[in-house]
């Protein structure tokens, strides 16, 4: 009989990921680091009248006091000296400047610490209704979240989804997955729009960051650009960096960072130093008063040193790791289910990596992202060696590790005469067990009229639908009909439109109807225009004399049809002015009546304007009879020589 040998083969594939750990900041649990920044502007005299009257420099890239990044210290550099306000980044202000070199920067200490925000409710997906500023949601010089080929891929990625942060969570997948990381686009004049990014699937940081967020916005996802420091193992160092956040719903902001795959979460190596509108955005901003006389700034310099690390990351995650098949023959590939257990009542996002395999592979990562107290699986296939020595049974262990350091383990075996397993065949094994997604059917609609009130004297009122969609789908054929006219259109997820129908203002109940998905719901719209309002006037006192220079105060009840604005009164016998000329309250008007105002005559003509909703005027004429008594005799004599000379 053979006899059967036993062989152990195991290959850590860890240490091709990333540097040794030790030195490895982003594992860090708390991080102290040293930010100095350093810049120069060269001040030129360009005329023989040389004046520069003041000079302010408005930095915005600097370090930000977060619930993950506190500022320690900070020392403002500047020569000249000059004063320095900090509004939330430094203001560098000098008077009077000589030609010559400029000198401003900063150094300051930071604590940072992992950016892991503790997301305990599901929010819905798409979002009904947004809390923050709709330019989280626009698009801008390179985020093209208006893009219909961005548009359409995002929505693509998240069909069927039914949780904004799982949403966000694929996108941040498909864009680490799909775009090569690539220093290719990095010139000084060749920065590149979320358009760009996408067709040649290759860009740097700030690229792949900006396409994230473009894709995100166009299904409805609030999310802003972060630039700020990174420690990269590649150049041992920091370096400028960007990542994103999205806003979910009673959570707050989200860190992504699609370059680096941290999806829900950012390391602490991560020094997050402005929020630009967009990445073209300038980080200093220069302002000056001068006369023949030019400035010409440096780039800005910077220099990161780190204080001390503490490397005491915990996971919230437990993993477990089983082959689903075993005992197979050389060359055979192998389904890996790894079980994600979180026991929180918060969500878990992490990476997972392969630790340990039978053969040299590349490095594989997942992201994955686990619902609180849940469990999510993770599967990867794995091959076996294709030269084994026949009569000898081999054994090699499969580690996997999660970002903060849980570890899963398991075995498997494989001989040369065990059973071959195809590519295609260990993937069917698993793709049955993957979870499936639910669709999600769901919108809303309304109509809604330009204005208020409609009065009979009106040709044309304008009305607007809306239909929004709140599926995780695309609404195809969505067909709205307003009375007898129609409109067909596709609708992305997230996605409003708005349709405009004109229609004469007679009194009429029209039928609006939205058909989706094969179903059909109605509404009413009323249009019933109003008679022109009327305003009725009684004198509640009237008197049949007053005085020469006397002042009375008449009330006159005002009966009106519908709530009226703008209500002012003119006309003989009015007092000219004061804040007593006139009140409206409770539907009285009181005017102040003055009987030198009246006379020589013996009428109170007065004119009521008003106007409509529509801020059409119209006006009523009231008129009393008062005789003005103890004229005095000059100003009689004066009124009969008058009389007498017209």
């Amino acid at each position: 009989m053979k006899r059967l040998f036993s062989i152990l083969i195991s290959l850590f594939i860890l240490a091709s990921l990333v540097i040794a750990a030790e030195e490895d900041l982003s594992g860090s649990s708390e991080l102290h680091t040293q930010i100095k920044l350093d810049s120069m502007v060269d001040v030129k005299s360009v005329g023989n009248e040389f004046f520069l009257e003041s000079m302010d420099v408005d930095l915005t890239f600097y370090p930000r006091d977060t619930p993950f990044q506190s500022i320690q210290t900070v020392d403002y550099t500047t020569k000249p000296n000059t004063r320095t306000e900090p509004k939330g980044q430094p203001l560098y202000q000098w008077g009077q400047l000589s030609a010559g070199p400029v000198e401003y920067g900063y150094v300051a200490d930071v604590v940072s610490y992992p950016y892991v925000v503790k997301v305990t409710e599901e929010p819905p997906f798409p979002l009904p209704s947004i809390e923050v500023d709709d330019l989280y949601l626009s698009a801008t010089e390179t985020i093209k979240s208006d893009s219909p080929q961005i548009t359409a891929r995002a929505t693509e990625i998240v069909a069927g989804e039914t949780d904004t942060f799982r949403a966000a969570h694929k996108i941040g997948v498909w864009v680490n997955d799909n775009i090569e990381y690539s220093l290719e686009t990095l010139t000084e004049k060749a920065t590149q729009d979320a358009d760009w990014v996408f067709e040649n699937r290759r860009g740097v940081c700030d690229e792949l960051t900006t396409l994230f967020v473009s894709m995100v916005r166009s299904v409805g996802i609030p999310a802003k650009f972060v630039s700020g420091m990174v420690y990269s193992n590649t150049i041992d160092g920091f370096a400028p960096h960007a990542w994103a956040e999205i806003y979910l719903p009673g959570t707050g902001w989200v860190p992504f960072d699609p370059t680096f795959g941290q999806l829900g979460f950012v390391d602490a190596a991560h020094i997050k130093m402005d929020e630009p509108l967009d990445y073209r955005d300038a980080s200093v901003e220069f302002t000056w008063k001068s006369r023949d006389a030019n400035i010409e700034p440096e780039e800005l310099s910077f220099d990161v040193e780190t204080v001390s690390s503490i490397q005491q990351l915990q996971s919230s995650v437990t993993l477990g790791v089983k082959a689903l098949v075993d005992d197979v023959g050389a060359s055979s590939y192998v389904p890996i289910e790894v079980k994600i257990n979180n026991p929180n009542t918060h969500y878990a996002a992490t990476s997972l990596t392969l630790t340990k395999v039978p053969t040299k592979i590349e490095p594989i990562i997942v992201q994955v992202l686990v619902e609180p107290q849940s469990t999510q699986r993770v599967y990867f296939v794995i091959q076996t060696p294709d030269e084994l020595l026949d009569g000898y049974s081999y054994t090699s262990e499969i580690g996997v590790k999660d970002f903060f350091g849980s570890v899963g383990e398991t075995e498997i075996h494989y001989a040369l005469d065990g059973e071959y397993v195809s590519k295609e065949e260990a993937e069917n094994i698993y793709k049955g067990l993957e979870d499936e997604t639910k669709q999600q059917v769901a919108y809303f609609y309304f109509c809604d009229t330009e204005k208020e009130s409609f009065y009979t004297y009106e040709e044309v009122v304008a009305i607007t639908c809306s239909v929004k969609s709140l599926s995780n789908v695309i609404l195809t054929d969505v067909k709205l009909c307003f009375d007898d006219e129609c409109e067909t259109f596709d609708l992305g997820i997230a996605q409003e439109k708005k349709f405009e129908f004109v229609k004469p203002v007679v009194e009429k109940d029209y039928d609006v109807t939205l058909e989706v998905d094969r179903k059909r719901s109605k509404k009413t719209v009323m249009i019933k225009p109003k008679e022109v309002p009327t305003l009725e006037a009684e004198f509640l006192n009237t008197f049949e004399t007053i005085g020469y220079d006397e002042t009375k105060t008449l009330s006159i009840q005002l009966e009106m049809s519908e709530p009226l604005t703008k209500i002012n009164v003119e006309g003989t016998g009015l007092k000219a002015s004061g804040k007593d000329k006139k009140s409206l309250e409770d539907g009285v008007l009181k005017v102040q009546i003055e009987g030198k105002k009246i006379y020589p005559g013996d009428e109170v003509d007065l004119v009521l304007t008003y106007k409509d909703k529509n801020g059409r005027e119209y006006e009523k004429k009231e008129s009393l009879t008062v005789k003005v008594i103890n004229v005095p005799f000059l100003v009689k004599v004066k009124q009969v020589l008058f009389g007498w000379l017209s």
